[in-house]
């Protein structure tokens, strides 16, 4: 091995020096002549054989440079979040799935709430409905015709001379109920006054009011029969 190329090896860090010794020993012993064969065999007789050829010294292997391991890849490190600044106040953040079933449940609510009413409606409705029916007074269909004044119109319905003493003392009061007038104890039509305060009830007791000064009457000098039937 030339002394320039065991250099280069050398300093390319690519063999070291025990490596080189040995090349150069093995290029030694192959470029070292072998030994002469000596005559042998029966005096006159020639050597018929000549001697070997000398082998062509082989240029010595170089040696592979040693792998470099590669450095281990660097893994990008996530990066962590920052910290929560401290100084101002959080405010949480509204989230829509609430305030949908928050939306939700109050109209639940809401239509619940209707129904509730309704349904109470319709039971007072029912309740009223079957204590006029248990006690209703039955009323004559050719009768006396008595008048009475619904809200600013006039009324009329049959009874008979009983009912109608009944109708001034206080004992019977008439009721609509369904677009139609009963006559019902006064007992009765005030425990449907206790369901529905809304419900129209006659009564034919005569109010007393206050006396009116003659001379501001003008009808002081018309009077007015007891036994007036309207």
């Amino acid at each position: 091995m030339s002394s320039s190329l065991r250099d280069q090896l050398l300093q390319l860090g690519l063999v070291n020096k025990a490596q080189v010794n040995e090349a150069e020993r093995q290029q030694q012993r192959r470029e070292r002549p072998p030994p002469r064969a000596g005559r042998t065999g029966a005096p006159g007789k020639a050597q018929g054989s000549q001697s070997p050829q000398p082998r062509q010294p082989q240029p010595p292997r170089q040696p592979q440079p040693p792998r470099q391991s590669q450095p281990p890849r660097a893994t990008a490190a996530k990066p962590h979040p920052a910290p929560a600044s401290h100084t101002g106040q959080h405010q949480p953040r509204a989230n829509p799935a609430s305030a949908a079933q928050a939306a939700k449940i109050a109209r639940d609510l809401a239509i619940s709430q209707k129904q509730r009413v309704k349904a109470e409606k319709r039971a007072r409705h029912a309740e009223i409905k079957q204590l006029i029916e248990q006690h209703v007074v039955a009323r004559p269909i050719e009768g006396e015709a008595y008048n009475f004044l619904d809200g600013t119109k006039i009324r009329q319905i049959r009874i008979d001379p009983t009912q109608r003493l009944q109708l001034t003392s206080g004992e019977l009061l008439i009721l609509r109920f369904d677009g139609r007038y009963h006559l019902l104890p006064a007992e009765i039509a005030a425990r449907v006054r206790e369901r529905d305060e809304r419900i129209f009830v006659h009564s034919g007791v005569a109010t007393v009011t206050a006396p009116v000064n003659a001379a501001d009457d003008p009808y002081a000098a018309f009077v007015v029969p007891d036994d007036l039937i309207w």
